[in-house]
């Protein structure tokens, strides 16, 4: 199969683009030209990989042709991962890279005649304002998010979704939470849980001021869930997915585990596994503490993933993808737990 890829250079991207080698298939990587001695550097031992030079920013995408033609006109799957994940990131910015490019590589795939699929993916954020059972075709256009990540991820969907495909068919893929390998712990950046992580490195460090807590506090709501995916796992779901598709014409998926994980019972066995010999109690249910979180080094934007009790619903995951397992927390969690250390030296 020949697959053209953006965001090969993330912490994602790196991944897929081997998994995706490892099962024989030729890869073009949409590079800025600015990351692509980095890019030939990082995959300079993976086979059937070429660069094209690119910025999903312009209209045109592509920047140099040249060289590049035999790879554009015999495509089989273009799967849309490049894009930007930060919950505090200004609208501008999220926007460009989010919307704008997504919108771009939307119009760059219309033009490849006879492209079989389009993949995208998407995120589990553009619903997790609701409450309650999520399914995998649901989205709503005009729900007005929390962050400007989720928010633009939302607009990028609709844009996918809404787009006149012919008889290209649509894969949008919907990642949880993402973590470090759930093998070597590797993790490139401090986010999501890893905030939490960070503090309880520190309170590790404070034993004197821990054995006077009588318990750590955690706000949010009862019923509160957080959707954990090792990123080695969702690489090799997309692999996976990518290499052997379903017929439907349009299809979603979410990307999370079959372990529904309460946020409660995350906390507590990170606690633990950090050695902080602290319970974990809820407080009563206001938003007046939301305003504490960033003196704890947790921005405020995440609060609402806290409040959110959403169940994702992996129906058409197990459907079409039975084997697709993830493994269980209390398997990988001494994992990235060591991985995390490192993000923090």
């Amino acid at each position: 199969m020949n697959i053209l890829l953006t965001g090969a250079t993330g912490f994602i991207g790196r991944r897929l683009t081997k998994a995706l080698s490892a099962r024989g298939h030729k890869i073009g990587l949409l590079i800025r030209p600015s990351s692509l001695a980095r890019a030939k550097k990082n995959f300079s031992d993976v086979p059937n990989v070429h660069f094209i030079e690119a910025d999903i920013s312009r209209n045109d995408v592509v920047v140099r042709i040249a060289g590049t033609e035999a790879i554009l006109q015999n495509i089989d799957a273009v799967i849309h991962l490049a894009g930007t994940y930060d919950l505090s990131i200004p609208l501008e910015e999220a926007y460009t890279h989010n919307v704008i490019g997504t919108q771009n590589m939307v119009w760059f795939a219309q033009r490849l005649t006879k492209l079989p699929y389009f993949h995208y993916i998407s995120t589990y954020a553009v619903n997790s304002h609701c409450q309650g059972h999520v399914g995998e075709d649901q989205l709503d256009a005009t729900s007005k998010l929390a962050d400007h990540y989720a928010q633009t991820k939302l607009q990028a969907e609709s844009i996918v979704r809404q787009a006149s495909w012919g008889d290209t068919k649509v894969r949008i893929y919907r990642p949880g939470v993402i973590v470090g390998d759930s093998v070597t712990g590797v993790m490139d950046k401090i986010d999501g849980p890893y905030y939490f992580f960070r503090l309880f490195n520190q309170m590790r460090q404070w034993k004197s001021i821990t054995r006077r807590l009588p318990f750590f506090p955690i706000v949010g709501s009862k019923g509160a869930q957080v959707p954990l995916l090792p990123v080695n796992v969702l690489a090799d779901w997309l692999a996976t997915m990518v290499d052997k598709p379903s017929a439907h014409q349009v299809r979603s998926y979410h990307m999370v585990s079959q372990e529904n994980l309460l946020v409660e019972n995350f906390l507590r066995d990170s606690l633990k596994a950090y050695g902080v010999p602290l319970m974990v109690r809820r407080m009563p249910e206001t938003r007046a503490l939301n305003p504490v979180l960033p003196f704890l080094g947790i921005p405020r934007e995440v609060a609402p993933y806290l409040y959110s009790t959403a169940s994702f619903s992996r129906e058409h995951l197990d459907e079409d993808f039975p084997q697709l397992r993830a493994p269980l927390l209390a398997d990988y969690l001494p994992k990235i737990v060591e991985g995390a250390r490192e993000l923090f030296k």
